[in-house]
């Protein structure tokens, strides 16, 4: 079947997974977790921690809307697919007001677009997009929006779940505050576990 992702995971990957298990509270696994750490921010090209969760990449996505805003502030979603839709559905169950600005699946949201938006709305608290619409395969210019937003208090949230490793992303040259992304994309590994990059 030929779908966006989950990608096919190598027989290196598939392997490791059928070594005996390390206990979670060993040294070795402990020395193990102390490696990823160090070399995740890497990927991302930050200094940032990096946070591992056992979910989803929704799971990463709706955890940087809870954690990020309350109930009623306003947050302005750029949309071209799917998963930008997705976006907008998060914030409406976590009860901001969303401002949406949108591009017809399979293009890229013209950024004039959302300076046009800021203006309007300078109240925004955050700007959330996606950077690869993976239901298309769609680029959005997320390294422009970083530079729009770079110098105000609005927050950056980029969903990189099938952008990182497969594109271009440097989180702090480009002004990005928070950066998501998955296991089941570009890290060719099984599905499973999401990763939260926080400035």
């Amino acid at each position: 079947m030929a779908t966006p992702g989950p990608t096919q995971v190598p027989q290196e990957i598939l392997l490791a997974g059928a070594q005996e298990m390390i206990h979670h509270r060993s040294r070795q696994m402990e020395d193990i977790i102390n490696e990823i750490n160090r070399e995740l921010p890497d990927l991302f090209l930050t200094k940032q921690d990096i946070y591992i969760l056992l979910s989803s990449g929704t799971g990463a996505m709706e955890a940087a809307v809870s954690n990020s805003f309350n109930r009623g502030d306003k947050v302005l979603v750029v949309s071209n697919g799917y998963f930008g839709e997705r976006f907008t559905d998060i914030c409406t169950v976590f009860g901001l007001e969303v401002i949406t600005v949108s591009s017809p699946w399979g293009t890229s949201v013209n950024i004039e677009e959302v300076e046009r938006a800021y203006k309007q709305h300078p109240d925004i608290k955050g700007v959330l997009t996606v950077y690869s619409e993976t239901s298309t395969g769609a680029v959005n210019d997320v390294k422009v929006i970083g530079s729009l937003f770079r110098d105000t208090e609005v927050l950056v949230i980029v969903d990189a779940i099938s952008g990182l490793i497969s594109h271009e992303l440097s989180m702090d040259d480009w002004g990005l505050d928070i950066v998501l992304a998955a296991s089941h994309k570009g890290f060719m590994m099984p599905p499973g576990l999401a990763f939260v990059a926080i400035s």
